[in-house]
């Protein structure tokens, strides 16, 4: 049994406070690490395709418009994302992408297009308010254009040092059991989920499963550097706003990445 199985997800209520105004925190823009390049991820032994660039993808089922097939990261990204890598195939895991960069086009369409209309079918009875809030938990808002993007606040996964990842059993083979889908927009998706569950009651066995899978993922992303957002299982990042500000860093060292 892996070690990370049985040790908890702090709550992360706080991480949810430090989350809001992200886009605010400074960025340094002189940094080092924000002169790095693109490299597909693909390239170098990261496991991972394209979530939004698929057509078997729910609950979308389609390309979604600008999407594109490679998964960029900056240079020291991947780097932990190997070490990570490294780490997890002792125990006979394998990281597995389903997002890195990403195009604008495809981040104004799931904020402004997909997911409100998802909410105002599934929740009839929700004001705008509310829907425009319950995006925001899971989308962040991207220029108009790419020409427009403001260099100190892009969003986040524009700066090539954000990914959604899961993790596959390489001795079974597929993607291992986390208690919700990818890009699920429900509660369920909070990494902490099933960690606030087992303090409130007896888990199945199902979200047993999930409880260990989620610590697995969350503490092998942790151990090389990365912060995860306490909304969404899969999203880890180091270096841009987000993470800066959910780990009290003074500021992030990512801009916009150019590929």
């Amino acid at each position: 049994m892996h070690k990370y199985f049985t040790q908890p997800i702090p709550i992360l209520d706080d991480a949810r406070l430090r989350r809001r105004g992200s886009r605010a925190h400074p960025i340094d823009l002189s940094s080092l690490q924000n002169k790095e390049v693109a490299v597909d991820a693909r390239a170098h032994g990261i496991r991972g395709e394209n979530y939004y660039h698929r057509k078997d993808n729910p609950p979308y089922f389609h390309s979604a418009p600008g999407s594109i097939p490679e998964l960029y990261v900056r240079e020291s990204v991947l780097v932990r994302l190997l070490a990570v890598n490294e780490s997890l195939k002792k125990e006979g895991y394998e990281l597995f992408l389903f997002d890195a960069y990403r195009p604008l086009q495809v981040q104004n369409y799931f904020h402004d297009e997909w997911v409100p209309k998802y909410l105002r079918e599934k929740f009839p009875n929700w004001s705008e308010e509310q829907i425009l809030e319950e995006v925001g938990n899971y989308w962040a808002k991207g220029a108009r254009s790419i020409h427009e993007i403001d260099p100190l606040s892009p969003s986040p996964h524009a700066t090539g040092a954000v990914v959604d990842v899961s993790i596959i059993n390489t001795r079974l083979g597929g993607e291992i059991f986390m208690g919700s889908h990818f890009d699920e927009v429900s509660s369920i998706s909070h990494t902490d989920h099933f960690e606030r569950a087992l303090g409130e009651r007896v888990l199945t066995m199902s979200e047993e499963i999930a409880l260990a899978h989620r610590r697995l993922l969350y503490w092998s992303m942790v151990e090389q550097g990365f912060v995860g957002n306490p909304n969404e299982w899969w999203h880890f990042g180091i270096g841009d706003q987000m993470s800066a500000k959910i780990s009290g860093e003074e500021s992030a060292v990512y801009s916009v990445l150019i590929v």
